[in-house]
């Protein structure tokens, strides 16, 4: 089979693979869709170098097949899988971490912070931007037959984080939520909230992000760009500041704006930013006349499996849709890089579908999401 390949500095390459055959408690996805992230981004514009730990994972000798919000068809499993696990046939997405499956962080949901170290799929792993892919059965989350193939690679990993995020803030209904940054893991995180009951206020930059924010439910959107944020939201908020704030960013500016929204003795929560990327703001965080009051700061990263797999259906209600809107793409390899021109206005999903074994280049199609 054929695979996309990051080569570093901005390169990718279609390159020949095995297909894959599982192991005995591995199963192998045919490839409906496949996500492109804005974490993906770091790893293809990133010379590349083996061994090299900086994108906060060990890159191997040589690179693999990116790709890390999978989503397709189960189409051969292992000799120890059995059929309450998975059976040829069934729709699924893929949790995009491996870990040993013994330590203490594995046993609760947490491959990625596998002491022995965690396989990233895409990243220092086989991913999914191939026709097949192998994964291990415990790293499958049924796809509710509501949800196309393009919504499953989109909350494969962007949808996770915005609600492991939400569920850490322990956002109640009724409550106040600043959301800065509207991509695709801050308009997740708008359109959870308020299926919550909360009361949304999301913050961009882009005026073209907070228009789609409010179309996917915001009570309240501030274009950060022109206005002040903290003054734009203690304005809505009585001068109080919002219960809880999240940011989705991972920009500085507004990583300090969040803490300074906030009402102080609640909490805020900041995206996981990638090693070497995080900054610390000079000076204190807090306004002057919150002194010695309380603020809880979390970080996140993408979800645990656990929450992956309660997501999707909503507890039984009607399944949640990420903010996805498929169109054409500009097909071929020059389809993929789409994303790094266009950072911030069109992440992609590429839809794989009657493909050859050989997966010639005309037969890969990009579909962009409005996220």
């Amino acid at each position: 089979m054929k695979g996309v390949v990051f080569v570093g500095d901005r390169r990718l390459e279609l390159r020949d693979f095995p297909d894959p055959t599982p192991g005995p408690r591995d199963v192998v996805l045919e490839i409906k869709a496949s996500g492109m992230c804005g974490s993906d981004l770091h790893v293809y514009r990133a010379s590349f170098t083996p061994g090299d730990t900086s994108s906060g994972f060990k890159r191997g000798a040589e690179p693999v097949i990116a790709g890390h919000e999978p989503c397709g068809v189960v189409v051969a499993v292992g000799t120890g899988v059995t059929g309450r696990e998975a059976r040829v046939g069934q729709r699924v997405m893929d949790h995009h971490y491996a870990g040993c499956g013994s330590c203490k962080h594995c046993r609760s949901g947490w491959a990625q912070m596998c002491l022995e170290g965690a396989t990233v799929f895409g990243a220092n792993g086989n991913g999914a931007h191939a026709r097949y892919m192998k994964v291990p059965v415990d790293t499958l989350v049924p796809l509710p037959d509501a949800l196309s193939f393009e919504t499953g690679a989109a909350i494969a990993c962007g949808t996770g984080t915005a609600y492991g995020a939400l569920k850490r803030l322990n956002l109640q209904g009724g409550e106040t939520i600043a959301i800065f940054g509207q991509g695709p893991v801050g308009l997740s995180a708008t359109q959870l909230a308020v299926a919550m009951g909360a009361r949304v206020i999301a913050l961009d930059v882009s005026p073209e992000r907070c228009a789609l924010a409010r179309e996917f439910g915001a009570h309240e959107v501030i274009d950060a760009g022109s206005n002040n944020p903290v003054e734009a939201i203690r304005e809505l908020t009585h001068g109080e500041g919002a219960h809880k704030t999240l940011d989705t960013s991972g920009a500085g500016e507004a990583r300090a704006a969040a803490v300074r929204g906030s009402d102080l003795g609640n909490g805020m929560l900041c995206r996981r930013a990638r090693s070497g990327h995080a900054r610390c703001e000079p000076g204190p965080l807090a306004p002057a006349d919150h002194a010695g009051r309380l603020l809880d700061l979390l970080d996140a990263g993408a979800g645990r499996l656990r929450r992956v797999r309660r997501r999707p259906q909503c507890r039984g209600r009607q399944a949640l849709h990420p903010p996805l809107a498929a169109g054409p793409g500009r097909g071929s390899l020059s389809g993929v890089r789409q994303p790094d021109e266009r950072q911030g206005r069109d992440p992609a999903v590429m839809i794989f579908s009657a493909l050859s074994r050989a997966l010639p280049p005309a037969r890969i199609r990009v579909r962009t999401r409005r996220d």
